[in-house]
């Protein structure tokens, strides 16, 4: 009889860390798609009103606009940045102190550690290559101008790197987990509009000459 109240208390003990081991787990998926939710809600918008902007003056400049239709562009896409730059730092912040927590590196599956790690390096380079933009239209210092461009360059390179190489994971797809059968993922509350980010290319190549002058 010993024997059986034994097996009994160590099938339920069992029993009770797998429970909690799942609660756990869905706890941090609930946590990590609220946080994707805010940068979609949150940041997303500013992103896409960028580079629509950065879009617009590359057709002005095509088409031969007008300098004063060019510089209102230029004035938008400068507004879009200075209201994109604190949201997404708002977000990094709150990302990097959630992938940091002992609970994501012990149960998350590795490969979903890897995708939110390149994200984070991802969108730390994007905001890292914008302001370095902003430093640019802000200074008539050929110098500083000439280092900013460095910081912009090296930066779309690893934005670049860091999104190709979550694509070939995702492509790849994750490896089978028996975890996520009991994991129930949350559907999003962000429209599908603020995912509907245009592809621009050289988006980080200054939007206007080297030399324009300080701009407010």
């Amino acid at each position: 009889m010993k024997i059986i109240k034994i097996i009994i208390i160590v099938f339920s003990l069992i029993s009770l860390v797998y429970v909690l081991y799942i609660f756990k787990f869905q706890q941090l998926v609930n946590e990590g798609s609220i946080i994707a939710d805010k940068q979609c809600m949150n940041v997303n918008p500013f992103i896409i009103g960028r580079k629509n902007s950065y879009i617009n003056e590359m057709k002005i400049m095509s088409n031969k606009g007008s300098a004063d239709e060019y510089m209102r562009e230029l004035n938008n896409y400068i507004n879009f940045s200075n209201k994109y730059i604190p949201a997404q730092k708002k977000w990094l912040d709150e990302e990097k102190t959630y992938m940091n927590r002992w609970d994501y590196k012990l149960i998350l599956p590795t490969e979903i550690q890897k995708l939110g790690m390149l994200q984070y390096i991802s969108r730390e380079a994007d905001l890292q290559g914008t302001q370095a933009i902003l430093n640019i239209l802000k200074t008539t210092d050929i110098n500083k101008q000439k280092e900013y461009v460095k910081v912009i360059v090296d930066k779309v390179k690893i934005a670049k790197d860091a999104d190709n190489e979550y694509d070939q994971i995702y492509k790849k797809g994750i490896p089978f987990d028996w975890r996520m059968k009991f994991i129930k993922v949350p559907t999003s509350k962000c429209p599908k509009e603020n995912l509907n980010i245009p592809n621009v290319p050289d988006l980080f190549a200054p939007p206007t000459k080297l030399n324009p002058g300080p701009y407010s």
